[in-house]
């Protein structure tokens, strides 16, 4: 048996030398003595996904994904059918814009794929995160992106803390902060009013927003920090 990888654009959607999960696969494949082999494929290159195993593409500049959308739709009836068929796709960072339909604010056009559309951001979004899964296990990621989808019908998980949407406005930032602390915690109206208080001082005299202050309180809630106790911790 042979495992064959295509990795897709590998000079293009390469952001940050982004080859860690390819030599992880490797190191596995290896481990397990499972024979295997790395296609690296990029524009001058025919695309034939009936032969391959493992379809993987990473991150790339808002330029070289122009360069790789403008190759990738030649190809969009076959790959449509890749995924049909339950081929595997490992799919990082933006690179999943790609698979979408529209950017929004913009006349660029994706695959269409999926019926996502994208939104780039003014500011890049950078933050710890947590999410839960359908059975409410609990995820801890760390985002560092400039767009996020829209128009997700069935999300895979629930954000609980972190940006999306709300990071391009501060004040609907704080707000959706102190919303999720307020999930979490289960404070009461009064401790609730202590901690947007507290945020608030906070973002205004310390290196930290009031946003960032307010999902430090949400963090210690999660932790099993009382109100009392979280605000007694800041103070230290």
């Amino acid at each position: 048996m042979k495992i064959v990888i295509a990795y897709l654009y590998y000079d293009l959607l390469n952001l940050y030398g982004e080859k860690g999960n390819l030599k992880e696969i490797i190191k596995e494949l290896k481990n397990q003595d499972i024979n295997y082999e790395i296609k690296y494929l990029s524009i001058n290159d025919n695309l034939k996904f009936e032969n391959y195993d493992l379809v993987i593409m990473n991150a790339g500049t808002e330029n070289n994904q122009k360069i790789a959308i403008k190759h990738l739709k030649k190809y969009k009836k076959d790959l449509k059918k890749a995924i049909e068929d339950n081929k595997f796709f490992l799919i990082t960072g933006n690179a999943i814009d790609l698979f979408g339909r529209n950017l929004l604010k913009s006349k660029d056009k994706f695959l269409g794929i999926f019926k996502y559309d994208i939104v780039r951001t003014d500011k890049r979004i950078v933050n710890d995160a947590l999410f839960k899964d359908q059975n409410d296990n609990l995820i801890i990621g760390f985002q560092n992106q400039s767009s996020y989808l829209t128009n997700i019908k069935y999300p895979l998980f629930t954000k609980i803390i972190g940006f999306g949407k709300s990071a391009m406005q501060v004040g609907v930032q704080f707000s959706q902060s102190m919303a999720n602390f307020q999930a979490v915690s289960g404070a009461t109206a009064e401790e609730i009013a202590k901690v947007e208080a507290k945020a608030k001082e906070l973002g205004g005299s310390t290196k930290y927003s009031a946003s960032q202050a307010s999902d430090a309180f949400g963090y210690m809630a999660l932790a099993g920090f009382k109100v009392e106790d979280s605000l007694y911790a800041v103070e230290k």
